[in-house]
């Protein structure tokens, strides 16, 4: 007699897999909806990409990062959903009401991605960004 054991789903630490989604959108910086991307310290949210969305961050050192906005504690969660803080230092779980912060696991991430504050076990699930001139294609 042979068992499976799925390990993915190990309610004992509330992680779950981040559901996957085929990911190719191109973002191009002339465009007035993403010329604020040209600013180091700038974001903006992809609302229709990835499994819940997903983060495009302008880094400090001119490089770009994109991360899935599901949250990996519980990512199936309604509400587990990744918001760039208003000081625009940090990434945590939950959502804002105007400008009232409504958490849901309390998980906060740094601008890489890495975990600041549990419960999270992994880090943010980072897409790739390749970037040729003004365009920015993000893939995994």
């Amino acid at each position: 007699m042979v068992f499976f054991n799925n390990c993915n789903k190990d309610p004992g630490n509330g992680y779950y897999d981040i559901p996957y989604v085929y990911v190719n959108k191109t973002v191009n910086l002339t465009l007035p909806s993403y010329q604020s991307l040209t600013i180091p310290g700038n974001y903006i949210y992809l609302p229709y990409e990835g499994y819940k969305g997903i983060v495009l961050f302008h880094a400090i050192d001119n490089t770009y990062l994109a991360f899935e906005r599901a949250c990996p504690y519980k990512p199936m969660d309604t509400c587990s959903i990744i918001c760039m803080d208003l000081s625009n230092t940090y990434l945590k779980c939950g959502h804002y009401e105007g400008t009232t912060w409504v958490a849901c696991c309390g998980s906060k991430f740094d601008l890489d991605g890495n975990i600041l504050t549990n419960p999270a076990q992994y880090p943010l699930k980072r897409y790739q960004v390749i970037q040729e001139g003004s365009i920015l294609t993000i893939i995994n």
